[in-house]
């Protein structure tokens, strides 16, 4: 008996160890397909909760953003050009100038040397252009007179020469003065008195007056004389045809020079407005000692304000006069300002190892509210496409270095690879993709869920 019943207990053990193997393995694919469920039942309530943006035609403006700082369209430090105490200051911060307006001056009872110098020079100047007239008229007549006296001197030289050209003596009578001053001379050594040297000099002189080498001297000389005197004449004449019809205007236009140069020079001892503006700052302080290049005023046009933004090297190639530009600023971070390119810097500026280029904007409205030094994030809008297909930039992501977008079909998202073009501010220009005009695309898509089941929704 004991025999039989080991086997039946054996078969029974087997048996309960089957049964348990496949309830375990019934319980572990239950739980399987119960987790597959809750995920998809959760990735499908999340899909119901997807923002989505429907695949349409926009215009997409092109754009580049930078940051910038309010300035106005004027602003000038004003310093001393020369040395001295200040004596008044005419101006505190706040105050409207216009231009032209006397700002500050120096102490008139402890002007500089050269300022002193300049007024002296001023009334040189002024006097000699009263005078400028009748000095003239003076030296007029007196050019006259030099000219009349100078030409009847040429004529008695020309009258001369040409005595002295036509002289001619014969051989004979060359070699009897020859002949008379050496008897002369012989005569004067042997008796060496006042009469016989006379006698000498008498010879020598009739001798001279028919020697050819000394004619030919005397004409060099005469003609040497001739020449000087016509170019004296002509000298003459010329500035006597300068002031025939009143004063010369060169010499009129020196003295006018001089006398600029002088009140400019004088100017050096105030300080005026180039410009008309509002007083930003002063440091003129009544009665303290100044030297050329102290600053004095800062003055500043906040009629007009101006917005400069650095722009990089990369971007401004496509920056341009006349673009429109967007400006918001913290302090009035609900409104959006607007202004247009007015002027780009030719050279750039090295900052932190980036080159800029200074770009000025206009600021079409709101100069009431605006400050200078305010700063703005500033969207310069360069380049503008109509009728585009575009979706928002959150639509697309990327995924194994391919631009991707989630389009919903049959209720379920389907990854449709696309190509891009063109960005503006917040949209991007489709080129081509599977996707029509018209499809709802998931804005935002959140891929962690997605990517859970990526044989879910299909495929492309």
């Amino acid at each position: 008996m004991t025999t039989e019943k080991r086997p039946n207990r054996s078969i029974k053990r087997t048996v309960r160890a089957i049964l348990t193997v496949f309830f375990l393995f019934a319980l572990v694919i239950g739980a399987y397909f119960f987790i597959q469920y809750r995920q998809q039942q959760n990735a499908l309530a999340a899909i119901k909760d997807l923002d989505l943006v429907a695949f349409e035609r926009k215009t997409l403006i092109s754009s580049i953003n930078g940051t910038g700082t309010v300035q106005p369209a004027q602003d000038a430090l004003l310093v001393w050009q020369t040395n001295g105490h200040v004596g008044s200051v005419a101006v505190s911060v706040g105050s409207q100038v216009q231009q032209g307006d006397l700002l500050a001056a120096l102490d008139e009872n402890d002007l500089p040397l050269d300022i002193l110098q300049a007024r002296m020079e001023k009334l040189n100047a002024e006097q000699a252009l009263e005078n400028l007239e009748s000095s003239s008229a003076l030296r007029r007549e007196q050019l006259k007179a030099d000219i009349s006296a100078a030409q009847n001197n040429l004529k008695a030289l020309t009258d001369e020469l040409a005595l002295l050209q036509a002289r001619e003596c014969s051989s004979w009578r060359l070699r009897n003065l020859q002949t008379n001053l050496e008897d002369a001379q012989e005569n004067y050594r042997d008796n060496p008195n006042e009469f016989n040297l006379r006698a000498v000099q008498a010879a020598q002189s009739a001798l001279d007056f028919c020697a050819p080498e000394v004619i030919a001297s005397q004409t060099s000389n005469l003609e040497a004389k001739i020449s000087l005197q016509q170019e004296t004449i002509a000298t003459w004449q010329s500035d006597l045809d300068k002031i025939s019809n009143g004063p010369d205007p060169i010499e009129r236009e020196k003295l006018e020079l001089q006398l600029a140069i002088a009140e400019k020079r004088l100017a050096s001892q105030q300080i005026t407005a180039p410009f008309s503006g509002t007083i930003t700052s002063v440091s003129a302080v009544q009665g303290a000692l100044v030297s050329a290049g102290t600053q004095a005023f800062r003055l500043a046009d906040l009629s007009t304000l101006q917005l400069k933004v650095p722009v990089s090297e990369v971007d401004i190639p496509n920056v341009a006069v006349g673009q429109k530009a967007l400006m918001t600023f913290d302090a009035y971070f609900n409104q959006t300002f607007t202004g247009q390119v007015l002027e780009i810097s030719g050279a750039g500026e090295n900052q932190a190892g980036v080159i800029n280029y200074l770009v000025t904007i206009s600021i079409d409205d709101g100069q009431a509210e605006l400050k200078p030094g305010m700063t703005a994030g500033v969207v310069i809008q360069i380049a503008e496409k109509t009728d585009v297909l575009a979706l928002p930039v959150q639509a697309v992501t990327n995924k194994d270095g391919k631009d991707i977008v989630y389009v919903m079909r049959a209720d379920k998202p389907v990854p449709v690879e696309i190509q891009v073009g063109a960005y503006s501010e917040d949209q991007v220009e489709i080129l081509s993709g599977n996707l029509e005009e018209g499809e709802m695309v998931v804005l935002n898509p959140p891929t962690s869920v997605l990517d859970r089941f990526p044989g879910m929704f299909g495929n492309r």
